[in-house]
């Protein structure tokens, strides 16, 4: 099991808290309680201190039960004073940092790990289901942490498939509205950068274009081809292209390919390009039954043509079939995907 150090002072925070925030709900169906948050990104990163926990109730849709007094007694177990109690959500200040409790639905709903912090299992979320939350919020003036959580992640070879996962989780119209209020932040995070971020790296962009810098950086994660592919009986591959950088390789087993599209954030422009669940199922199926590898659906093809198109036994005496002439991949739809990525998680 991996071990995650968090930053200071949430470490103290944590450490002070966690016996009450992981004991919550009744014994014999305890709450499912993650961490999250900028915190979660600041201890894989190690680039910034973070204040604040933040933790999702996984198993819950209401938290309601803290708040029969107003999360009085939950807020005086933890030592703070309650900022925010509703039924989704409880926000306790303490000298330390915020605690903030919530039952806000994690997308997507794949990923995440248990770590080891401070000599304990604990559920963490995944960098893509944190980032994915932190767009929710991007089309208000969110912290200038947050933007800075993006640059960092996006120009980090191991994390950037998770960007690229949760901005893919957004249609085109919300990514616009995104970078052009971010790019209109720079005078706002300059004087804000100034209390609010305290950087333990060196700066990775400058103070005075961080919502700009920002905002390019997303624009270079969208997704702008996406070719899934069919390797052998076993496994799959998804090719994700995108507007600047390396592409992405993730590969998936046969059995999880659904949860494997969701994970990496193409469901979106997969089906806004033609190709539902459905019939990728479908499709892939046949692939297997007819002994065929090749490209299941590509994003930049014409393929509703031959979509449902029975595809062709191998010629005799060929033996295997690899060359996708039934529409399954290759040729000039654009089965040629990017033979060297990087592996998106």
């Amino acid at each position: 099991m991996d071990e995650l150090v968090l930053p200071d002072p949430a470490d103290r925070l944590w450490l002070a808290t966690r016996d009450v925030l992981t004991k919550l709900g009744p014994p014999d169906n305890p709450w499912e309680v993650h961490l999250g948050g900028g915190t979660v990104l600041a201890a894989r990163f190690k680039h910034r201190k973070s204040t604040d926990i933040d933790t999702v109730v996984r198993n819950q849709r209401t938290i309601e039960p803290l708040n029969a007094d107003g999360g009085a007694e939950f807020a005086r177990r933890l030592g703070g004073t309650v900022v925010v109690a509703e039924s989704g959500q409880v926000k306790v200040e303490t000298d330390t940092g915020i605690i903030d409790l919530n039952t806000a639905p994690v997308i997507p709903q794949t990923g995440g790990e248990t770590v080891k912090i401070a000599g304990r299992a604990q559920g963490v979320l995944s960098t893509a289901q944190i980032l994915r939350g932190k767009f929710e919020r991007a089309t208000t003036p969110g912290p200038v942490r947050d933007a800075y959580d993006v640059i960092r992640a996006a120009t980090d070879e191991t994390a950037r498939g998770h960007v690229v996962a949760a901005y893919g989780l957004l249609i085109e119209s919300e990514q616009d509205e995104i970078e052009e209020i971010w790019t209109l932040l720079d005078s706002m995070y300059e004087d804000e950068a100034e209390t609010e971020l305290d950087l333990t790296e060196e700066p990775r962009a400058d103070r005075g274009m961080l919502g700009s810098t920002a905002a390019v950086a997303l624009n270079k994660c969208r997704l702008k081809r996406v070719v899934i592919e069919l390797t052998n009986e076993r496994d799959l591959s998804i090719h994700r292209e995108t507007r600047g950088g390396p592409a992405l390789i993730t590969r998936t087993g046969i059995e999880s390919w659904a949860l494997g599209m969701a994970a990496t954030g193409v469901n979106i422009i997969v089906g806004e390009r033609g190709g539902s669940h459905r019939e990728i199922g479908a499709r892939i199926e046949t692939m297997i039954r007819r002994e065929i590898t090749g490209v299941v659906f590509d994003t930049n093809a014409e393929q509703r043509q031959v979509w449902h198109r029975e595809p062709a036994p191998p010629p005799r005496g060929h033996g295997r079939r690899d060359d996708g002439d039934d529409g399954a991949g290759g040729g000039d739809r654009g089965g040629n995907a990017p033979a060297t990525a990087d592996t998106a998680g």
